[in-house]
């Protein structure tokens, strides 16, 4: 995948519902993850491993209407359940 930006920096902070991330693009793009977890290391290790897709979500003109999940698997419902399962034993939530 390519892309444009070559660093970004992860903001993290604490909600009612865990840790959230803001990540920021060098070129100067904004994303927000549906990602959120109790575990602060555990939720950086998951937008490092999907960096590229919440690139792809950020960029992208229509991104209110898709979650990062869709991003990671598509339109593959299956594939979208086996990540949001594999993140819950992490102790992940993604939607």
């Amino acid at each position: 995948m390519t892309t444009d930006f070559e660093t970004y920096t992860i903001e993290i902070f604490k909600t009612g519902r865990g840790y959230e991330a803001k990540v920021i693009f060098n070129d100067g793009f904004v994303g927000y993850p549906d990602i959120i977890s109790e575990n602060e290391k555990m939720l950086i290790k998951y937008i490092d491993d999907y960096i590229y897709e919440i690139y792809e979500q950020a960029t992208d003109p229509q991104n209110d209407n898709y979650s990062t999940l869709f991003y990671i698997a598509g339109y593959n419902g299956n594939l979208q359940t086996e990540y949001k399962l594999k993140a819950l034993k992490d102790g992940v939530y993604m939607s």
